[in-house]
């Protein structure tokens, strides 16, 4: 049995217990160290407002610095700021289907003149506060401007703004505008352009009933608001707030969603269940950091990743969210990199509802791969349509990139590493077609060679590089390969939990055996991304040769140190296009840090962490991440790109607790400068289940370990220590070393608790 196989890893049989999590009076504290303040001095500093997210997966977006959503349009700079709804899209001419913006929200005076006037606005503050999910404006012009919204945690079909206004002079109520016809604004710089929406607007007392309609989707939603008068201008709503307090809600009709009669509900009990809820969350993971840096990164995204993902079963997010900065369509890798870090924190419900979307299309998914591809199995493609499976590239795919051959594996993983987090094998009974069927379809595509290894090969197909050639050339696609071997892997490891044996055998002689890489290597020790790929050094898009350390975990590749996966990721730099300048395309950057974290080398993780600001691939607050980056900034408008971001919280929760080598090592890529500091950090989940905490204080560290789901633990503080002391387990070591690999069982629901002490240098 290999220790280094994450697959080779079968803990002992796990006990399932409903456990609250863990309350902490720090946790409040600790997670507003990552809010983001705007003040009026904050715009003397010369840096860009970025508009600030408020999503609940379901309906949400960005608003600007006065509280509402003036610049909605794409190819705005630092983004756009819309109302997205998840279920509001349309098809393009060519076919590909498109998620865009509701509905946007302007204000103006009820003379006609702009609230946009910061030259006058005093005791001016905008706050996004994390811990709560609220977001809060306000400013004094011609009267004291409060605005709180909020998409709730509660009711997922439901968004909320309240606004308390005093007007201290004639002429200055204010009056909203819900634009409800949103092509214009995805078409004005997109070239995924969208028909006009076709919309009904009926003004009741109190609301007005809207009508949203596409070629692929009827959206019906209510806009509430009692006490103020409604006017329809053309495809606008007109509210003409009052002074004091004006509850604005909207409430989209969605068939998971909550009924109509929560408009019924006061707005405090709204607020008050939707704070609590976010409270709850907060309280199951956090970090605290030693640096600026680093807390706000992974806090924000944490954040961002539970406004992504809902309570509910809906298709996967969008790479910018509801906000649809960029593409208004998902894609599978794309989702992979945020929905990891939901196990991992310990939001199993938000995890378990994404991954029922990719059960639930299983069968379009095995009629679209035998129509499209040729092949039996399931093969999950580049961007998945919204719905009408069968219409889908009918006539021919929307992109080369459709055949991108990598993607299934993805889906897999997904659902094999929830199960390592839970070890709930009902679960994956039930998830288990997922991963058959998509192995199945690279059984179909590989077969075995002279030499005994297997070749992969489609005739349409295209790489995860995406700067590879096509025309039927590539053959032994290193990125496709990879995909194959994991999921050979990955079937030899479930299928005995299962009972479904179906294809044990195959996977068993392709996991034995290989992939053909042999035709791959280089004169320098490194795979090329395909067979015959002769192209010189950085030029590639993104660093394939990383994905067994960071997307499709196989630690028996970086066993031998003069492996060409470790040469890859030594000279990875060299690997893809411009990337000392540097310059990363869509997630390199982020694959780089991962792939550093993983391969604990804290002064490696540094320079990739270090190489996001000077290629703007972050603002200089650190609020998101761009999409793609480089020193002439046109990439600014791709604001939002939460799969970058993703894999970012990935590498820091990484940098205290990691398990992709198949067991637990603590403290394994602290960045240098961090072993000095303190750091705490609740409710890291690991491998089988277990839940880790802990302190590190300038060397001195406790660890307290709850059994979770788990019977045993096996892990390794990954720090030099000659005392390492245990207690509180059934069965292990009471005394043991860093760096050394130690096993633990459980002792019931008992904590085992872990004190030591790294020598400080001299």
């Amino acid at each position: 049995m290999k220790k280094e196989n994450i697959f080779f890893i079968l803990l002992l049989p796990v006990i399932f217990l409903t456990k609250a999590c863990h309350s902490s009076p720090d946790v409040a504290s600790i997670v507003r160290k990552a809010n983001v303040v705007y003040d009026s001095a904050f715009f003397q500093t010369g840096h860009p407002h970025i508009p600030l997210y408020v999503a609940n997966g379901i309906i949400g977006g960005c608003f600007d610095h006065m509280g509402f959503q003036s610049r909605p349009n794409t190819g705005m700079p630092e983004g756009r700021t819309v109302i997205g709804y998840i279920r509001h899209y349309d098809k393009t001419v060519q076919g590909r289907h498109v998620q865009f913006p509701l509905c946007y929200i302007t204000a103006s005076w009820d003379d006609g003149s702009s609230v946009y006037n910061l030259v006058d606005a005093r005791e001016y503050k905008q706050e996004l506060d994390l811990y709560t999910g609220t977001l809060t404006t306000s400013y004094n012009l011609h009267g004291k401007t409060v605005i709180t919204a909020f998409a709730s945690q509660q009711h997922p079909n439901l968004f909320c703004m309240h606004i308390r206004r005093k007007s201290t002079m004639p002429c200055r109520k204010l009056i909203l505008r819900i634009e409800c016809e949103t092509s214009g604004c995805q078409n004005n710089d997109s070239p995924f352009k969208v028909n006009p929406v076709k919309v009904f607007i009926e003004p009741e007392k109190d609301l007005t009933r809207i009508r949203s309609v596409t070629s692929l989707a009827v959206t019906d939603w209510v806009v509430y608001c009692p006490d103020v008068s409604f006017e329809v201008h053309g495809t606008q709503l007109w509210l003409t707030l009052k002074d004091g307090d004006n509850d604005l809600r909207i409430l989209v009709n969605h068939p998971q969603g909550s009924p109509e009669k929560i408009l019924n509900e006061p707005y405090d009990s709204l607020l008050a269940a939707h704070q609590n809820r976010w409270k709850n969350e907060w309280e199951c993971c956090w970090i605290n950091f030693p640096e600026d840096r680093a807390h706000k990164i992974w806090t924000r995204m944490n954040y961002y990743t539970l406004c992504n993902f809902p309570l509910i079963s809906e298709k996967p997010m969008i790479p910018s969210g509801l906000n649809s900065n960029i593409w208004g369509f998902t894609f599978p890798q794309d989702v992979y990199y945020v929905e990891e870090n939901l196990p991992r924190t310990g939001h199993f419900l938000r995890a378990g509802k994404a991954l029922q979307y990719w059960l639930d299309i299983l069968p379009e998914v095995r009629r679209y791969s035998k129509r499209v591809m040729g092949v039996e199995g399931a093969y999950y493609p580049w961007t998945p349509p919204f719905c009408c499976w069968d219409d889908y590239e009918k006539n021919g795919v929307v992109s080369k990139d459709s055949y991108e051959l990598h993607n299934p594996a993805y889906v897999a993983a997904m659902i094999w590493h929830y199960y390592l987090y839970t070890f709930d094998t009902a679960w994956l009974k039930k998830y288990y077609p997922v991963i058959r069927d998509v192995f199945e379809f690279y059984k179909n595509i590989s077969s075995k060679n002279k030499e005994g290894t297997y070749d992969i090969y489609h005739v349409n197909a295209r790489g995860q590089d995406e700067a590879s050639i096509t025309e039927g050339r590539l053959k032994n696609l290193l990125c496709a390969g990879y995909s194959a071997e994991y999921m050979a892997h990955l079937i030899l490891h479930a299928a005995p939990i299962t009972g479904d044996t179906t294809w044990l055998s195959i996977a068993g002689d392709m996991a034995a055996s290989g992939m053909n890489r042999k035709n791959l290597m280089r004169a320098d020790g490194i795979y090329t991304t395909y067979e015959g790929d002769n192209r010189p050094a950085n030029s590639q898009k993104h660093p394939v040769q990383l994905n067994s350390i960071t997307y499709l975990p196989m630690p028996f590749m970086v066993k031998n140190n003069s492996s060409p996966v470790v040469r890859a990721w030594e000279n990875r730099y060299q690997l893809t296009i411009q990337a000392h300048k540097p310059f990363t395309a869509g997630w390199t950057l982020g694959q780089f840090f991962l792939a550093s974290c993983r391969m604990q080398s804290p002064a490696e993780e540094k320079k990739d962490l270090d190489a996001i600001q000077p290629c703007h691939g972050a603002d200089p607050l650190w609020i998101q991440f761009y999409e793609s980056s480089f020193w002439e900034r046109w990439h600014v408008s791709k604001a939002y790109y939460f799969p970058m971001m993703g894999l970012y919280q990935q590498a820091l929760t990484d940098a205290l607790v990691q398990d992709w080598r198949g067991y637990t090592e603590l403290f394994a890529c602290l960045l240098p400068g961090w072993e000095n500091k303190q750091i705490a950090f609740h409710g890291i989940r690991t491998i089988g289940g277990a839940i880790l905490s802990g302190t590190w204080d300038k060397g001195k560290f406790t660890i307290a370990i709850e059994p979770g789901k788990a019977k045993s633990i096996e892990l390794r503080i990954a720090q030099p220590c000659e005392k390492i002391r245990a207690k509180g387990f059934k069965e292990g070591k009471k005394i043991f070393k860093g760096n050394e690999i130690v096993s633990f069982v459980f002792d019931g629901n008992n904590k085992i608790k872990i004190k030591g002490k790294v020598p400080q240098k001299r």
